[in-house]
């Protein structure tokens, strides 16, 4: 098992460029061999939400260094090795925000997040987020502390390439339909796009906006989702607009790729028995070993509830 930098940072306010504290891990092998953590003056102030949950204050900063001053000490131990965060668009913000907000050059870190890699193996969590991870990996956490958070990853990361007998992330991140390491600055870690005719073009189109309130931890988040039948919680429109917001991935019909079926109430002229064309592929496909998770109205509500899309 190769060399990687497990890395995390925690921001003073709802800029990411106001990086308060960085903690980095390096493993090599599976082992840990280095570790960096430093608290940072972000010359910002610190919001009253952000300090309830890392707990670093404007006094544990006053005297601590800037950006500029550890730059080169971050890039030197981050050297050329790939680095895994967990939620990674949110770290690699802040890495180029703070090196544009300071104008530095933004180097071409490759990167990947543990929470995309989880998504596709991990199915029984009732969420991504790093905390649930510890729990179900049984690994202690210091949840919010910079250092800590960045350990934790690692092991996930570890634990995933050990799972398939891989030695290299961009190994795994392949054979999990990431066909390359997002890149700092230039492009993101991103799911190979599927160009088959059984996935849809809905109308609504993820904006500017839109891409930043992703959110990796919502359950649909780059996930394959199929829709039959009609909801009363939404016409079907209003229903793809929420679904494509939340990272979804449409398709018209099931197939092995598919993760969510979601089953609404049937047109029974069209469907006698109740049973839909596409919950009998699901079916069969389940039957077959394929993980589709069958989903009704009373379930999509509770997703909803639990994460619901920012308006424009």
């Amino acid at each position: 098992m190769s060399s990687f930098i497990a890395l995390d940072v925690e921001t003073a306010n709802q800029n990411t460029a106001s990086i308060c504290s960085i903690g980095l891990v390096k493993f090599t092998h599976g082992q840990i061999v280095d570790q960096y953590y430093q608290l940072i003056n972000p010359q910002e102030n610190f919001s009253w939400h952000n300090m309830q949950i890392h707990h670093i204050t404007p006094d544990d900063v006053h005297q601590q260094p800037t950006w500029p001053q550890i730059h080169e000490d971050v890039l030197s131990f981050i050297a050329d090795y790939p680095i895994v965060a967990h939620n990674a668009p949110f770290d690699m913000a802040a890495l180029s925000g703070v090196m544009s907000k300071y104008q530095l050059p933004i180097p071409p870190l490759s990167y990947l997040c543990t929470v995309a890699l989880t998504k596709q193996v991990i199915k029984d969590v009732p969420n991504h987020r790093l905390n649930t991870l510890a729990n179900y990996y049984q690994l202690p956490l210091d949840h919010h502390n910079a250092l800590s958070d960045a350990l934790i990853c690692g092991q996930i990361l570890n634990a995933l390439l050990k799972n398939y007998e891989l030695q290299e992330p961009s190994e795994l991140a392949s054979l999990l339909g990431y066909p390359r390491l997002g890149c700092l600055g230039q492009h993101g870690f991103n799911k190979r796009a599927s160009r088959s005719p059984k996935q849809t073009s809905p109308s609504y189109k993820l904006t500017p906006l839109d891409q930043l309130n992703l959110d990796p931890n919502h359950p649909f988040y780059q996930q394959n989702l199929v829709i039959t039948g009609s909801f009363k919680c939404a016409h079907r429109q209003q229903l793809l607009t929420y679904l494509i917001k939340s990272g979804a991935i449409i398709q018209n019909q099931p197939t092995q790729h598919t993760h969510y079926l979601l089953c609404g109430q049937q047109n029974i002229k069209r469907n006698p028995k109740g049973v839909s064309t596409k919950t009998k592929k699901a079916l069969e496909l389940i039957v077959a070993k394929t993980p589709i998770h069958i989903l009704n109205e009373t379930d999509l509500l509770k997703v909803i509830e639990n994460y619901p899309i920012p308006r424009d």
